[in-house]
């Protein structure tokens, strides 16, 4: 009985490892999906996002449409460390997902359309090729850090529309010479511009309330900013490092009561209150 019973687990087991391997040697069909003129998709919401790009050309264009559905979104990493050096993105798409566009050293340059209203954090992040950027005006969310050491961007566009500079946007994009800040902008976020060693002045527009920490820490050629009286929150070292800051001029008559202790802290500048255009009034 028991032998029996052992020669019946062993046939068992040998049908069992046949079956296996069996299947593991049977190629599994290819999803249509995986490869579409190098894009691979997948759902996303109503529609698709592009999930990968694996194909061989350079200078590409995401299609609006795959399977009668609009292309709403590029993933996570889509096109992180890929060789492409233009991407024309569709009106369709609204979302830009995290490290999407990572290291894409020969991206030169890009424009991202007025539809995108989200881009994830580092979405182009040490896109070193980069020069110029244009951004879209209708964002309700972004990201950290998402053009963090784009070192070779010379030119950003910030359209009037943008109410807010998010953590660490341009740190280290260490060739831009010059900012320049929409009256829109209401708010400037940590990290925001730190690091810029090139650019020589800020002048901060007068719809400004709040300015975050180290927002423009490490500026190492900058040497005057002005900051306007409808900045009432400055956060702690807002210019730590910015070791050739001569003069910050501030349009407030004495230190606003929410400005913290520390907004000046590691920065030598001299501090002129009630300036007035080209004065002290």
């Amino acid at each position: 009985m028991k032998k029996r019973f052992l020669m019946a687990l062993t046939a068992l087991c040998v049908a069992a490892l046949s079956t296996f391997t069996l299947a593991a040697c049977v190629p599994r069909p290819v999803n249509e999906e995986t490869r579409v003129n190098g894009f691979s998709f997948r759902e996303y919401g109503d529609g698709y996002e592009v999930a990968n790009y694996l194909g061989d050309e350079t200078e590409i264009e995401i299609p609006d449409t795959y399977k009668d559905k609009s292309v709403i979104g590029i993933g996570a990493r889509a096109f992180s460390n890929t060789k492409i050096t233009g991407i024309t993105i569709p009106d369709s798409i609204t979302t830009i997902g995290p490290n999407a566009f990572e290291s894409c050293k020969g991206l030169e340059e890009i424009n991202i359309p007025e539809s995108v209203t989200s881009i994830g954090d580092q979405a182009f992040s040490f896109c070193e090729g980069l020069t110029a950027v244009t951004m879209p005006k209708n964002l309700s969310y972004a990201g950290e850090f998402i053009f963090w050491y784009c070192t070779g961007l010379k030119e950003i566009t910030i359209p009037d529309g943008v109410t807010a500079l998010p953590y660490g946007i341009f740190a280290r994009c260490n060739g831009l010479t010059e900012i320049n800040i929409p009256s829109s902008v209401t708010s400037i976020g940590v990290y925001a511009f730190s690091g810029l060693d090139k650019i020589t002045s800020v002048t901060i527009p007068h719809n400004v309330t709040s300015i975050e920490e180290e927002a423009f820490r490490d500026c190492d050629s900058l040497t005057t900013v002005t900051i306007p009286a409808s900045v009432v929150v400055m956060k702690s070292g807002i210019f730590a490092g910015c070791k050739n800051l001569k003069t910050i001029y501030c349009e407030a008559a004495e230190q606003p009561s929410e400005w913290d202790s520390t907004w000046q802290n590691n920065c030598p500048a001299q501090v002129v209150w009630n300036y007035n255009g080209g004065s002290e009034a």
